[in-house]
Formats: structure tokens, C-alpha cells, sequence
């Protein structure tokens, strides 16, 4: 399921009706949203008394995002904000940061044994990591990328990740997600036999 562009009935903006939120509206039976954030705001604003404020703020940005699509192509599509390679690359140095942190901790308890550490804490890791990006899907919260999952996969975290989607129903029904993370399985297991076939025998 991807991202939806909807057309607000009173403003006329484009808002992005996103995959989380998609997910969201589905598993509690609601409507396809009609308003932008900003119309839905002054609406309820509306309901109640003594919020004239709130509603001059939620008119103003309607109109805002209004003139923004006029100047961006002609009112054509813009997507929502994408997350950047720097953006990418502090959540992976955070997410390793972690991952070693752990697999240390998990070391020193397990005698020192490098890789069971390793696999134990990428794993945990991982798994934390499925969960996080699940609860906060179709909020305002920062997201955990795409990339950095798949890389938690291809450094051991297959297993987490797994159970990840399958705990919590995350990137379970994201097709392209679920085809580059078999992907990542099946040359993980292609290494593993090519490793027990040629080196460790």
C-alpha cells in the first residue's frame, strides 16, 4: 500500500494520505479522510466555543498549504517530506551504537563469545527497532527508514526482523519491503552454505 494524494473538499490543498495512516483508518473501520489536517482542525475548533484563535491558525496554514501547491508545480503533486541520507545515517550510527553497546554487555556474560553476542543483541535490537517504527506509524513522530531495517536484517537481524513484522504486522502487506528482505535472506543463506561448503570444512 503506498501514499495517497487526497484533494481537500474545502480548501482544495493536496494533503498525503500516508501508508501508516492508510493502516490506521482500516483497522478502526474509519471513513477515507475528505479535509486536510489543517481544515479538520478548525472544524473541530469550530465545536467549541472560545477557540476563535486556534481556528485564524488553522485557516492560516490551510491557506499556506493552499498557495504552496499553487507554487509548486502548478498544484500538482508533492509528496510529503522523504527522510535524507543524513537523516538515514544518524538513525543507523544510533541503531549500531546500540546494537554493539548490547552485544558487549551480552560478551562479558557469555565469556567473552563474539559472534553468539553479536547475533543476540542485533537481533534484540532489531526486534526493538520493528516495534518502534510500528507504534509510531501514521503519527508525527520520526519513523525509523526503510534502509536502516533492511540493514538490521542484513547484519544479523533476520530473525528480529521477522519476528518484528510478524509480532507486531509491520511491512506485512508492503510488497517491495517484503521482496528486498527475502532478498536479504536468501544471499544470507547462500553465504552460510558457501561458508560450511568451503571454509569451515
Amino acid at each position: 500500500m503506498s501514499d495517497e494524494v487526497i484533494a481537500c473538499i474545502e480548501c482544495g490543498s493536496a494533503f498525503t494520505w500516508s501508508d501508516g495512516e492508510q493502516r490506521y483508518y482500516r483497522e478502526r473501520g474509519l471513513d477515507r479522510p475528505k479535509r486536510c489536517p489543517a481544515c479538520r482542525s478548525r472544524r473541530k475548533a469550530e465545536a467549541r466555543p472560545g477557540e476563535s484563535g486556534r481556528i485564524e491558525a488553522a485557516t492560516e496554514a490551510s491557506r499556506s498549504s493552499a498557495q504552496g501547491q499553487r507554487e509548486v508545480g502548478g498544484g500538482r503533486h508533492v509528496g510529503r517530506p522523504r527522510s535524507g541520507v543524513g537523516a538515514t545515517f544518524r538513525f543507523g550510527v544510533a541503531t549500531l551504537a546500540a546494537a554493539i553497546a548490547l552485544a558487549l554487555v551480552l560478551a562479558l556474560g557469555l565469556a567473552l563469545d563474539g559472534l553468539l553476542s553479536w547475533l543476540i543483541a542485533i537481533n534484540i535490537v532489531t526486534l526493538s527497532a520493528y516495534g518502534y517504527d510500528k507504534a509510531v506509524a501514521g503519527s508525527e513522530h520520526t519513523r525509523v527508514p526503510e534502509r536502516v531495517l533492511l540493514a538490521l536484517a542484513l547484519v544479523g537481524g533476520t530473525v528480529g526482523a521477522w519476528v518484528g513484522m510478524r509480532l507486531f504486522h509491520h511491512k506485512t502487506a508492503k510488497a517491495p519491503f517484503q521482496r528486498k528482505f527475502w532478498g536479504v535472506v536468501v544471499v544470507q543463506v547462500v553465504l552460510v552454505v558457501l561458508y560450511y561448503a568451503f571454509i569451515k570444512n
